[in-house]
């Protein structure tokens, strides 16, 4: 499960780094940090809770409103879930 965990996280690197970036967060570590503040612990997260965190993220660091409109659901999901696995190991 490692290694398949970090071939994702290597495969998708570019796409983490620019969702990242928008979200102005310096690393994953960070973004996992910020959400656990705002919403516990949960395992998974609805399409319309990651859409509305992800836009109360975009807000409350600065970014331009319809900058939550371009960052996909499945990716801010894709970060949630990876910062979840990464904590298991």
């Amino acid at each position: 499960m490692k290694n398949y965990l970090k071939y994702i996280y290597n495969e998708r690197t570019d796409k983490i780094e620019r969702v990242l970036r928008l979200l102005h967060f310096r690393n994953i570590e960070e973004f996992g940090l910020w959400m656990e503040d705002i919403v516990g612990k949960p395992p998974k997260l609805t399409d319309a809770e990651v859409m509305e965190y992800t836009e109360l993220t975009c807000m409350q660091k600065g970014s331009m409103s319809n900058t939550a409109r371009m960052i996909g659901k499945e990716e801010v999901q894709f970060l949630w879930e990876l910062m979840h696995s990464e904590a298991e190991r």
